[in-house]
């Protein structure tokens, strides 16, 4: 089954990467943008009440027509005069969303298990980006798997299983399921008491040399976990140590939306809180500070102006944010000084990104943020997004990543270090007001979806429907002008906010911005 996935303003954490680990093909998109391949389902995740007749509009102007579902926690009253296929309301069990989608091309295919149908999951989600499906040649045509309609141009069906076949299949999971754990706990213990060489989880076979490299430079890397305390979600990446006292290097996008940020330093197998002493939207980079860290083991620079095509690299990361030993993987160099557009998995965001490494290493989510070292294991690069031929399947990883230079990340370490904010770098805690905003479909402004209890917007009296006109003085034109206006600013700051409410009152009062997640 092929599945197009818009999404909209939660984005859509774990959905994807359940849908394309049941087997199906999954392409991502903001909006509708151009598509070339047949869909069985077109699924809609988080849009926002009064944009949803917009965007399914467009998905049948850009050639959709496939059964549309919105998965959605608001009501969507307009849904039928759309022609929508169906409504399920959040939080519903992500099993439950396949069932749907197949029902609704009349599917029989055998339902995946139980365990794999949580909300929730049992692990953070990874945050790896990838390229643009929209940015790529057009898939082929649709090709049916063996593990879902039979053999290629066949039309056998498979009989829905007895009932003890399930309890066997159930067993057999949860065995699986237990050793896994043993297996999990057995490697955690294993690297947490390693102090001075850490172990390493390797991809296939690695050259000759690659395991003590990796050794060495192992305790250098962090597992970062973050928490996004205002979308409900997790996410997880990794991170390079650069000074003893608990300075780390990582991507924007790992900590982008986070609320808590911990990170377990390899070398010494403890947990730290981060903070964010600054980070750079456009570059991707962010420096943290593990507090109360000091002793730690730092990572080797090297210098990327050296890096020639055709070098041996070796990248290490917290691949599939399982945490414990670093994961390591090994390619080559394939060209230097590339331009790419990546988008976030967890929310669907996307930015360009120009000058990086790019090689055949294999990166997988989570990844991101950890270190490209040459064969000698010195820091080369900053990994930051995996290529996916055009969409995210969980189950054929990528055939290969980008990597930030290192002299260039470290160009945006010095400017942080010494509080050089610009229109890209933003220094210190971020700023926050507490709305979730949509574009205004009537005119100006922003339309205030959902605010954050106990937020400055509470406090002023803001709610859902009404809509933001100016912030600081500034005439607000869309959504993300709020955004842009509160980059600038600072925790502590006075702001001027005029609104309109629902029933066109005209408001205007002075706010103190509080501390919130990075942009």
């Amino acid at each position: 089954m092929r599945i197009l996935l818009v999404q909209g303003m939660s984005g859509a954490r774990g959905l994807a990467d359940f849908l394309a680990h049941a087997g199906h093909m999954v392409d991502q998109a903001l909006s509708p943008g151009v598509i070339a391949a047949p869909y069985d389902v077109a699924l809609l995740d988080g849009v926002p009440v009064g944009g949803l007749s917009e965007t399914v509009l467009r998905l049948r102007q850009a050639g959709v027509d496939a059964p549309v579902l919105v998965l959605t926690g608001e009501g969507v009253p307009d849904a039928e005069g759309v022609g929508v296929a169906e409504v399920l309301h959040k939080p519903v069990p992500l099993g439950m969303v396949l069932e749907h989608a197949r029902r609704l091309v009349g599917s029989d295919e055998v339902p995946v298990p139980e365990w794999t149908t949580s909300s929730t999951g049992t692990a953070p989600a990874p945050r790896t980006r990838f390229l643009s499906w929209e940015q790529t040649a057009p898939p082929g045509p649709r090709a049916r798997e063996d593990a879902g309609d039979g053999a290629a141009g066949g039309e056998r069906r498979q009989d829905p299983p007895s009932a003890l076949q399930w309890a066997l299949l159930t067993g057999l999971v949860l065995l699986l399921v237990g050793l896994s754990l043993v297996v999990v706990v057995v490697a955690y213990r294993t690297s947490a008491s390693t102090d001075s060489r850490a172990e390493v989880r390797t991809t296939g076979t690695p050259p000759a040399g690659v395991a003590a490299v990796a050794s060495a430079a192992a305790p250098a890397v962090v597992n970062i976990n973050t928490v996004l305390g205002f979308h409900g979600g997790q996410g997880a990446g990794t991170g390079i140590v650069l000074t003893a006292n608990g300075e780390v290097l990582t991507n924007n996008h790992v900590i982008q939306g986070a609320t808590t940020i911990t990170a377990t330093d390899v070398g010494n197998g403890r947990v730290y809180q981060a903070e964010v002493v600054g980070y750079d939207v456009a570059a991707d980079v962010a420096l943290l500070r593990l507090r109360d860290a000091s002793g730690l083991r730092t990572a080797v620079v090297g210098d990327s102006e050296k890096v020639a095509v055709g070098d041996a690299v070796i990248s290490l990361g917290n691949a599939g944010g399982l945490g414990g030993a670093p994961t390591v993987a090994t390619g080559a160099v394939v060209a230097l000084r590339q331009s790419i557009t990546a988008y976030d998995t967890s929310d669907g965001s996307s930015e360009q990104l120009d000058g990086l490494i790019q090689t055949s290493v294999p990166l997988q989510p989570g990844d991101s943020g950890g270190p490209l070292l040459d064969g000698g294991g010195h820091v080369i690069g900053v990994d930051t997004a995996a290529s996916t031929s055009g969409h995210f399947r969980l189950r054929s990883r990528s055939t290969g990543g980008f990597a930030i230079p290192i002299n260039a990340a470290m160009a945006i370490v010095k400017e942080i270090r010494e509080g050089r904010a610009s229109a890209t770098i933003h220094i210190g805690a971020t700023a926050f007001l507490g709305v979730a905003t949509r574009a205004s479909m009537t005119g100006p402004g922003a339309v205030v979806s959902a605010v954050e209890p106990g937020s400055p917007a509470h406090g002023m009296g803001i709610a859902a429907g009404d809509t933001i006109t100016a912030l600081a003085g500034v005439t607000v034109e869309t959504a993300a002008t709020i955004s842009q206006l509160l980059f600038s600013r600072h925790p502590g700051d006075r702001v001027a906010v005029s609104w309109t409410d629902s029933a066109g009152g005209q408001h205007r009062e002075m706010v103190t911005l509080s501390s919130g997640p990075p942009h």
